[in-house]
């Protein structure tokens, strides 16, 4: 259905999967864009990460900003929309579970380390 790329320009492109099309352009980050993720569930749900400090949940079909997450420090590397569930992990060494819904972090876990990489089951 969809293709989402995200750039140093800080514009996140969604994608026509079967013609190559840009769609639409969703802007709102100000730095690059650092990680997408797309909701096997709700497919139109897009999550953001970018160099701003900032965490997005868009409706990729209309363009909507849906949801900002109160990310507490450093750059978030990695994420995952699962259901109602949307996983970050980032330089401040933290892995957190938040509910896309009310935005709150659910739980959060502490690496030795900046995580840079992330994937759920």
């Amino acid at each position: 259905k969809h293709l989402a790329s995200g750039s140093d320009d800080r514009a996140i492109k969604i994608w026509n999967k079967a013609t190559g099309e840009c769609r639409r352009t969703l802007t709102g980050h100000g730095d690059f864009v650092r990680s997408l993720a797309f909701c096997k569930t709700f497919e139109d749900r897009l999550a953001s990460s970018a160099d701003d400090l900032k965490v997005f949940l868009w409706d990729a079909s209309s363009g909507e900003r849906l949801c900002e997450y109160p990310h507490p420090g450093g750059v978030v590397l990695g994420l995952s929309l699962r259901d109602q569930w949307l996983f970050t992990v980032s330089e401040d060494k933290y892995l957190r579970l938040w509910c896309t819904e009310s935005a709150a972090c659910q739980r959060q876990t502490k690496h030795p380390a900046a995580v840079t990489a992330l994937s759920v089951l």
